[in-house]
């Protein structure tokens, strides 16, 4: 087999969102799923309920904020202020748990709510950066390393736990700090260009939706019967399997190191929990798969922004928000049916529910499969030409992760990228004169923005969508918008009449 054309795993800083993951499951989860833990917070503590709501409410603000978000949130200001304050949020809300105090639990949901939220979104904006499939085939990666950190930190002494979930945050936040020295796509999520239409948003949101309602009615009754485990069971193995086969599909010749070796790590931490004798690795299992989730949580809605071309924070935020409020409605749903009818019937909608859960979660994983072996384009080409032009041979979604740039160098230029690599040596100096000439003063008579005559400059030398993404390394969505911004701007209705327009600028010139 030949050397794949990108990298299909990401580099090690890019693991560093396993400890934000780790720091969630730790701090909140671990405990309600009867697993010893770092922090005895409960998930019906008040701490909880501030550091829950917090998060949501930061991720729909920063996400839908009319700012530079992917600026500030990369800003070297903003990665201390998060690497110190999350680590003292933690350590209040421990505190306050183990001495009952209101007054600190409340502090530290504040900060860890508040915190997590950007260091959350931090991580989505590097993850959108890296490419669909490289996003995508970091799962059964990003599981091994998340199931295989928390269940054995979960034979340590209480104290080291302790220690080691104030530590986690630090951690990331730094493993985040490196990612700036990877070279990957630049998504400019500043730019307007993608109109996120709500259909869109909402494919994502139905399947988050049932499969949250679906996990949190079960979870109410996880102490009498193991529902709640065969629920969790066959999430994570449906997922596993679909990562498994989404690799397969797209990546055959990385399957060993991309799936194989990750999932017998996942077999070897799991073996020791099936050899005890009690009831203790079905809880041990339902950890297992409420962690799976939050990996789930983080993937998805990236891989479905990348997929759409649709904003990755907005996607993220809308996402975890779906979740956890229909988490909760699953949960006092389970409350009342267990209240309002018999035991037996409750024990069939339960099963009902596990069914509804696992049939959409499974059907939304083959759909993406699918669409992966398809190769579909994130949006049609704008002239029917440019899909037999040359450099079109290369799929829209393989030509998506082509596209190579510095991770956070948002201000570079893109005036010395096309100089860099759009020029012609076989047109002769005169010419490329009159051409500069001519475009030049097309874009002056026309106002057009700078990323628009980078885009424009590439279109008059007849370059396809995909060969301008790789040029100015942007998404496909971006050359559309702008190519159609640009063909408003100058009346003209395909790339041969803008060419044509250039071809008689240059004549009067």
């Amino acid at each position: 087999m030949g050397e794949s054309k990108y990298q299909v795993t990401v580099p090690p800083a890019y693991t560093g969102v396993v400890f934000l993951l780790c720091w969630t499951y730790l701090m909140f989860y671990a405990s309600t799923a009867g697993i010893e833990t770092a922090a005895p917070i409960s998930l019906m503590s008040s701490g909880y309920a501030i550091s829950a709501i917090l998060l949501v409410v930061t991720l729909i603000a920063v996400s839908f904020a009319p700012v530079k978000r992917a600026a500030i949130l990369t800003d070297k200001r903003m990665k201390v202020a998060i690497g110190a304050l999350l680590p003292v949020g933690s350590s209040l809300l421990i505190s306050g748990s183990l001495t009952s105090s209101l007054a600190l639990l409340a502090a530290g949901g504040v900060l860890t709510g508040i915190m997590s939220g950007f260091l959350s979104l931090q991580w989505v904006i590097a993850y959108r950066r890296i490419g669909l499939r490289v996003a995508a085939n970091s799962f059964p990666m990003l599981m091994a390393m998340a199931v295989g950190i928390c269940a054995t930190l979960m034979y340590l002494p209480q104290t080291v736990l302790l220690a080691v979930t104030i530590v986690f945050p630090i951690i990331s936040e730094l493993m985040f700090h490196e990612v700036r020295k990877y070279p990957w796509p630049v998504f400019e999520d500043e730019e307007a260009y993608v109109k996120d239409r709500p259909i869109n948003f909402i494919l994502m949101l139905l399947p988050f939706a049932v499969y949250a309602f679906a996990s949190g009615f079960l979870d109410f009754s996880s102490s009498d019967n193991g529902y709640t485990f065969i629920f969790y069971a066959l999430g994570t193995f449906v997922s596993v399997a679909a990562a498994g086969a989404y690799v397969f599909v797209t990546e055959r010749e990385h399957f060993l190191s991309v799936f194989l070796v990750p999932f017998a790590v996942l077999v070897a931490v799991c073996v020791p929990f099936l050899a005890r004798q009690s009831l203790t690795p079905l809880s041990s299992f339902i950890s297992i798969g409420e962690l799976g989730i939050e990996v789930l949580i983080f993937i998805v809605p990236i891989g479905f922004a990348q997929f759409f071309s649709i904003d990755a924070l907005k996607t993220f935020a809308l996402g975890r928000t779906a979740y956890a409020l229909f988490n909760a409605i699953g949960w006092y749903a389970a409350d009342f049916a267990n209240r309002a009818y018999t035991q037996l019937f409750h024990s069939q909608i339960s099963l009902v529910v596990i069914f509804i859960g696992i049939e959409v979660l499974a059907v939304g994983l083959i759909v993406a499969i699918v669409k992966a072996q398809k190769s579909l384009p994130l949006d049609q080409p704008l002239d029917s030409e440019e899909t037999s032009a040359p450099g079109a041979e290369m799929g829209d979604t393989e030509s998506v992760e082509q596209t190579v740039g510095q991770a956070f160098d948002l201000n570079e230029s893109a005036e010395a990228l096309l100089q860099a690599s759009s020029t012609d040596a076989n047109v002769a100096v005169p010419e490329q004169q009159l051409f500069d000439s001519a475009t030049e003063s097309l874009c002056e008579s026309y106002k057009l923005s700078q990323r628009e005559r980078d885009v424009f400059v590439l279109l008059a030398k007849g370059y396809t969508s995909p060969r301008i993404q790789k040029e100015l390394y942007i998404a496909a969505g971006t050359v559309n918008y702008h190519a159609r911004n640009i063909y408003a701007k100058l009346g003209v209705h395909s790339k041969q009449e803008l060419i044509e327009m250039v071809e008689q600028e240059k004549l009067q010139g």
